[in-house]
């Protein structure tokens, strides 16, 4: 391609940087100059700074695609061997680069070692370790002004990515940047986002070169506690065990803000610990004796308002109890912070407190209360378990749905409970119970409250599966889970309808389908889970399957759709023992795929199942396969490959071999060859192969007059061969060969 760059490149880079271009022109233009950078990053490089601009916002809101890919390796090479292009406008590099979703793991390598998050890696280093640095660190620190949002909050970021990647060779940077840094965090009215970016950054300064960020600790250590979304913040700056500064300098100085008489101070102290210890694991030991004393202090406060401060109202419960929330993951996973919860609780009357902010007034100190009970009742129990008799009963006055936050932790807080309860639950069944009910039956529930109350029931049933009674509630119980991710709370709620199902199949016959659709939203459930799965389905399919046979009526296309596809998973599931129930659904199938007007997506369904039952039973369905042949070939023939499409097309082949005669006709022949020849050519060779080879020898038997008779006429009507060799060989390996 080299010849013809100049012939196009002029013209695509004037195109680029024309104002008001067309936004698809735009993107296709900014797509062949990276291209053309790709081939030939000699001759386009040079003019990097001439398009880099334009190019990156063309490309930073398209979706990750080929075509996307192969431009981004373009600018990449470029900027590698052109880094001083890139200087003035990498920022627009970068904020491209972060629109990328999901990039391949050799693009994602190439963005390291030329984007702002590495600079000092590699390649580009090897270019620019000289004079890239120093002409664009100060570039930077110019754009830390925070009357340019947009721009600022951009360059601050990238700051943060750079000190992460260059570790303590940031060193030299640090006076270049840090000044202005926290002048933004000190400044009045700073905008959310900029504030938390901005702390974040000096973190991770902090974190990189401690000698040089220490120093300048009370400049900005109140307005860095008091930043918006502290987890964030923890968790970004440091990347890594110590946060922020190392724990020496940064811990006493949050034990000092551990003052009760500033609330705020005091509850962003709180939850910073809290992370800090979430991040240092074991080695926050050594600070436990510093923090300590105030957090028990704290704790035994009087907490009313009333009886503390008479000012200012109490928030929330979250003040006073965020540390030992804030403790939750390391209690569970490292001793030395199980031992810590447990002194903590110990020396303080943490369960006084929460019993009495689980009755208080503010529904906001009721909220953050039973999210506390939910956290310590995963983190430690044993000291939960003995006020279970008087928390209960409050949990279910909670349930109520006119105040949903208050109402969604409780909901949580009492299927935690049950699962550290197990069959010790049964006496407060009856307690939450109906109003649980009545929550995932209530219109209009928002989404949120409705899965939780649908995990807590699930739960419920697995604990205590005689108490709980499945025909009040499983169709809304379904329809909550059935679009959650796979998680452990789903995996414990979809164990408990296992059981309860087995104690009750009867309670889920009318709605099973709905079940089943849940059953089928899991993309990767546990082995012992799916066994769980498989016996429900035999439990309840003898009554089962004669409700979904009644429900093949194409008057009610959603309902039909929805039976006939459960049909045929279910048939995958079943295998063999599907045998009694073909008769069942069968004709009521074979009707539906002939008849006229039939919605596409209906058809394609039917066919679909259709195919899967012959694949698990062919004797049943083989001998009716002339009658619906030609409308399942219609049907499947131009939808996209996939893993249903795959099973339907074993079933019909394998029918084909039990009764080859069902598809003799010339034109259902000829049909049915271009279907499979053209499944042949999608799944490639050696799918093939392997898919050929589990066909029953009866059709493998059927090899030279039948092969011949589709192929020739076949090819008769093309006028031209297919190359194919007809004798000597079996249908599905010298037709496709």
């Amino acid at each position: 391609m080299q010849p013809y760059m100049g012939v196009v490149l002029p013209n695509l880079v004037e195109i680029i940087n024309r104002p008001n271009t067309p936004k698809t022109l735009l993107e296709n233009t900014a797509i062949t100059i990276g291209r053309l950078g790709y081939v030939c990053p000699q001759e386009v490089a040079p003019q990097l700074q001439q398009f880099i601009r334009p190019w990156c916002t063309s490309l930073r809101n398209i979706r990750d695609n080929e075509e996307k890919d192969s431009a981004f390796r373009g600018i990449c090479v470029m900027i590698g061997v052109n880094p001083a292009g890139v200087v003035q406008d990498f920022i627009f590099f970068y904020d491209a680069v972060a629109s990328w979703v999901n990039p391949k793991d050799d693009l994602r390598d190439m963005f390291y070692k030329c984007s702002l998050a590495t600079l000092s890696d590699d390649h580009l280093y090897r270019h620019s370790k000289s004079d890239l640095k120093p002409e664009f660190m100060p570039i930077l620190g110019l754009n830390l002004n925070p009357e340019f949002i947009s721009v600022c909050n951009n360059a601050t970021w990238a700051i943060g990515e750079i000190a992460m990647q260059m570790g303590a060779e940031m060193q030299p940077y640090v006076g270049v940047v840090l000044p202005n840094l926290v002048e933004i965090i000190n400044r009045p009215n700073t905008a959310k986002t900029l504030l938390e970016n901005t702390a974040i950054t000096i973190g991770r300064l902090g974190y990189v070169c401690p000698q040089e960020v220490a120093p300048q600790l009370q400049q900005f250590i109140r307005p860095w506690t008091r930043c918006p979304s502290e987890a964030k913040l923890l968790r970004s700056a440091g990347g890594s065990h110590q946060g922020v500064l190392p724990a020496s300098e940064f811990m006493p100085i949050l034990g000092l803000n551990l003052n009760p008489e500033f609330i705020s101070v005091c509850n962003n102290a709180t939850w910073a610990i809290g992370e800090i210890a979430m991040q240092m694991g074991a080695e926050m030991q050594p600070y436990v004796g510093v923090v300590l004393p105030n957090l028990v202090e704290i704790i035994n406060r009087p907490i009313h308002p009333r009886l503390c401060w008479k000012t200012q109202p109490l928030p929330s419960a979250d003040w006073v109890t965020s540390v030992p929330r804030r403790w939750r993951h390391s209690c569970s996973s490292s001793s030395d912070h199980g031992e810590f919860i447990v002194l903590l609780m110990s020396r303080s009357n943490i369960m006084t407190l929460l019993f009495q902010c689980m009755q208080d007034t503010m529904p906001e100190v009721r909220q953050s209360s039973f999210a506390l009970l939910g956290d310590l009742t995963k983190a430690c129990f044993l000291h939960v378990k003995p006020c279970i008799a008087e928390f209960m009963p409050i949990l279910g006055l909670n349930l109520n749905p006119e105040f949903i936050s208050v109402c969604n932790n409780a909901t949580w807080a009492i299927g935690e409970i049950a699962m550290q309860m197990g069959a010790e639950m049964q006496p407060y069944v009856g307690v939450v119970l109906p109003n649980l009910v009545e929550i995932i039956n209530r219109p209009n529930t928002p989404k949120t409250l409705l899965e939780n109350t649908a995990i807590t029931i699930g739960r419920l049933g697995y604990v205590c599966p005689q108490e709980v009674a499945l025909q009040q509630f499983i169709r809304p119980w379904c329809t909550s889970l059935r679009n959650i991710r796979d998680n452990e709370e789903k995996d414990s709620a979809f164990r408990g309808i296992c059981v309860m199902i087995g104690v009750n199949h009867a309670g889920v016959v009318q709605d099973f389908i709905f079940f089943y659709d849940a059953v089928a939203s899991w993309v990767n459930p546990k082995d012992d889970l799916r066994d769980m799965f498989y016996k429900c389905s035999l439990a309840t399919l003898s009554e089962f399957m004669p409700i979904l046979g009644l429900n093949l009526n194409p008057e009610f296309i959603s309902v039909c759709n929805k039976a006939t596809w459960a049909i045929g998973e279910i048939a995958m599931q079943m295998g063999a023992e599907m045998q009694p129930y073909v008769g069942v659904v069968l004709p009521n199938l074979v009707e539906i795929i002939n008849r006229p007007n039939t919605a596409k997506i209906l058809l394609e369904n039917t066919a679909i199942t259709i195919g899967r039952l012959g694949y698990v039973c062919p004797q049943e369905v083989a001998p009716q396969l002339q009658q619906f042949i030609r409308p399942w070939c219609t049907s499947l023939r131009n939808i996209r490959d996939n893993e249903e499409k795959d099973s339907a097309f074993r079933g019909i082949c394998v029918m084909i071999g039990v009764n080859p005669a069902g598809v003799v006709q010339d034109d259902l022949r000829d049909m049915f060859y271009k279907i499979l020849h053209g499944f042949k050519d999608q799944v490639g060779e050696e799918n093939w192969q392997q898919f050929s080879e589990q066909f029953p020898p009866l059709l493998k038997e059927r090899k030279c007059r039948k092969c011949a008779q589709i192929v020739c006429t076949f090819t008769k009507k093309l006028h031209k061969p297919f190359g194919v060799h007809i004798h000597g060989s079996s249908l599905f390996t010298c037709t496709f060969s």
